[in-house]
């Protein structure tokens, strides 16, 4: 069973009072009871405890972080950078100090281009650790697309598009709340995303997204060529909850990466790209496959017209041809409600 604030507090208390606690043990016990205070919202109160383990621990890097938290829910704004500055000394690689001073630097008053840099700096760190977990990644990431002028351009160009979140068909996708920031929520309008997912077979997407099953499914790599030259940018699965959530040192994932349970059958994973100063008039953006991403399926719509698989084909040369894996899918047995795919050219017997 889960011990309740006032148990934590109590226990905590009494390695404090002990004789034979040791100093590391005490200023532990501070730092506890200071976080069930501020979790209390006894913000006065916690940042005494966390004075106290401080003065008894002054090795304890994270108390810094924690206190300036709490300095900043209480309006302390110098003083909470002041915290952050410490931490980040002594911590220079977790992204939500950076986040946390970014938003009190912007409540205390400090230029726009400063803040956007602690901004920047924390997205920064966030991608480059999602880039070393990825473990040469060799995933096939699936995106359904109707065929028209756009995505034949996209194909002929060598371009991978990424869109503006601000036209995509769920009103509550990348939800920022109405209490962020003004420069936070600048910095979230030049994010640019890509949906894609897993799997080809899902006969849903297809209908919604790739045009009645009239359009193709695109299979995409991404090397970890891309996110060593894309340093703004990651790729990761979408999140489902029942209601919207929020953690403010988590903000940047939390206002990508949800969606309502209802999209869930989607199993959505999406190529988050910031832009940079250059490029923040355009409402969209195309990243050459040059970067680090390669084309690996092309699959043609059960209803796809064949003068379009052939157009489609004929895109790419001889030599692309062999890297790329072309299919067409069927319903065939048509007893079942599922998808299949066969070579395309079809192999001759």
């Amino acid at each position: 069973m889960k011990e309740t604030p006032e148990q934590i507090i109590a226990e905590a208390t009494e390695i404090i009072n002990s004789e034979v606690a040791s100093d590391n043990e005490k200023g532990i016990a501070y730092f506890e009871i200071g976080l069930e205070k501020a979790e209390k919202e006894l913000y006065e109160e916690a940042i005494k405890d966390f004075d106290k383990c401080i003065k008894t621990l002054p090795d304890f890097s994270e108390v810094y972080f924690f206190r300036g938290n709490t300095k900043a829910n209480i309006e302390l704004y110098k003083e909470a950078i002041k915290d952050y500055d410490e931490f980040i000394k002594r911590k220079p690689n977790y992204e939500p100090a950076f986040l946390m001073r970014g938003i009190a630097k912007e409540d205390f008053g400090s230029p726009k281009e400063e803040v956007l840099e602690d901004y920047k700096q924390s997205l920064k760190i966030l991608c480059s650790k999602k880039a070393k977990s990825r473990n040469n990644d060799d995933t096939i990431y699936y995106r359904f697309r109707p065929i028209s002028e756009y995505i034949i351009e996209e194909l002929v160009l060598k371009n991978f598009f990424v869109a503006n979140p601000a036209s995509f068909n769920d009103p509550f996708d990348c939800p920022i709340l109405e209490d962020t920031t003004k420069y936070l929520l600048d910095f979230f309008k030049d994010f640019r995303v890509a949906s894609m997912c897993h799997g080809w077979e899902n006969i849903l997407l297809w209908s919604h997204y790739a045009k009645n099953h009239t359009g193709i499914c695109i299979g995409y790599k991404f090397k970890n060529s891309f996110f060593e030259k894309n340093q703004y940018a990651f790729l990761e699965k979408i999140k489902y909850p029942n209601k919207i959530k929020y953690e403010s040192e988590q903000i940047i994932e939390d206002g990508l990466l949800q969606k309502y349970e209802d999209w869930e059958y989607e199993n959505e994973y999406r190529l988050i790209h910031h832009l940079n100063e250059e490029e923040k008039a355009q409402d969209y953006k195309l990243i050459p496959l040059s970067d680090g991403i390669e084309i690996a399926e092309i699959i043609f719509g059960c209803k796809c017209p064949d003068t379009k698989r052939k157009m489609i084909y004929k895109l790419f040369s001889e030599e692309e041809r062999k890297t790329i894996d072309f299919s067409s899918v069927d319903t065939e047995p048509a007893n079942r409600f599922e998808l299949n795919k066969k070579d395309y050219p079809e192999k001759k017997q």
